[in-house]
């Protein structure tokens, strides 16, 4: 403008969509409003779009819906993606239930086609913004998350894996776990043929964290075996999940069962990821045989589990946890020989010497 050019829209949502990349929430209002108020350039649905999400990567949902009013009264066009943007900002933030859904009301009326994302940003924003416990202690709060997907479907949005998984976080919010295996369950049952997948391994992760988090790690196992009865298939990282869960509640035990299960069982692994997982356990208990017997059977000659140096820490580490200094010393040397990592090898036994000089 300084230099006698006109600024088309364009240029203008270039700088918009840079604001919002970095949530510069304060330029690009500053900018929004200047379009809005001047008309010139004039403001399109994407320059809508791009100052809500500016605001709400800053976590300003309020300055996202006053946004939003402001376009609607000067009868910007709002679409799908406008709509979804500004849903994910309620979701990010603490705003109640009712502004997403009022969100979702305002759009079926304006005639805006919604999607599966936002039904499941709908949902997201619908459990973040409450505890478990008012979750839980809300009559009808969790149907009315059901009845979010079965609006959905009337709008003929079927399920995706993410509205399920959103779906699932909000059983597991509300603390209704036994509701959630339902869900997840029933929706693999209904399918049809040929129709795309409304679950996938992300699902199942959701559901193993639940019970985990509710301290049942029998029902954190059962989840895998039900989802193999059902032919959803899932790999090492949800394995690998199942064992942390089991590690971060202190049962050793029951880790080491769910790698075996997994491994004899349900045919995955074992991987490094599997492995470490398991040893995380192994260290902080100090079971140094176990992981003799561990890294012995399913790394060493292994086609499909490669020690690296987290292996080498964590297996060096249960010796030294397990009071055998000398043999953690040994231990460190096997397992880096076991990487391969010549340079790994002679940074320890120069820290070796020197810790011996001084």
């Amino acid at each position: 403008e300084q230099r006698g050019l006109e600024p088309n829209t364009m240029c203008a949502n270039i700088v918009l969509a840079a604001c919002s990349k970095d949530g510069e929430f304060s330029t690009a209002l500053t900018l929004w409003r200047h379009m809005l108020e001047r008309r010139t350039p004039p403001p399109d649905k994407a320059s809508l779009a791009s100052v809500i999400l500016a605001c709400g990567r800053a976590g300003r949902v309020d300055l996202a819906l006053d946004a939003f009013a402001e376009g609607k009264e000067k009868g910007v066009e709002c679409d799908t993606v406008t709509v979804n943007v500004l849903l994910e900002a309620c979701a990010k933030s603490d705003a109640p239930p009712g502004e997403a859904l009022g969100i979702l009301m305002d759009a079926i009326e304006s005639r805006i086609p919604v999607d599966a994302l936002t039904i499941s940003s709908l949902l997201t924003a619908y459990y973040s913004s409450q505890t478990p416990t008012s979750l839980a202690n809300t009559p009808g709060a969790l149907d009315q998350a059901f009845a979010i997907v079965e609006l959905g479907r009337f709008m003929s949005v079927e399920p995706t894996p993410r509205v399920t998984n959103a779906l699932l976080r909000v059983c597991v919010a509300a603390g209704d776990l036994p509701r959630a295996s339902r869900t997840f369950e029933e929706t693999v049952a209904t399918q049809r043929d040929g129709q795309p997948s409304a679950v996938d391994e992300r699902s199942i992760r959701v559901l193993i964290d639940g019970y985990a988090a509710a301290g049942d790690l029998a029902g954190a196992a059962r989840v895998l075996r039900d989802a193999e009865c059902l032919g959803v298939k899932f790999g090492d990282g949800t394995a690998a999940a199942l064992i942390r869960a089991c590690i971060d509640a202190g049962d050793v035990e029951s880790a080491t069962r769910a790698y075996e299960s997994c491994v004899v069982h349900h045919g995955v692994g074992p991987t490094t990821r599997m492995v470490n997982a398991l040893l995380v356990g192994l260290a902080r208990s100090g079971s140094w045989r176990e992981a003799i017997r561990l890294v012995s059977d399913d790394v060493i000659g292994s086609e499909t589990c490669e020690a690296d140096d987290e292996t080498v820490r964590l297996f060096s580490t249960a010796f030294e946890i397990g009071g055998e200094e000398e043999q953690a010393e040994v231990a460190k040397q096997m397992g880096m020989w076991l990487t391969g990592s010549d340079d790994a090898l002679i940074a320890h036994l120069l820290e070796r010497d020197s810790a011996e000089e001084s």
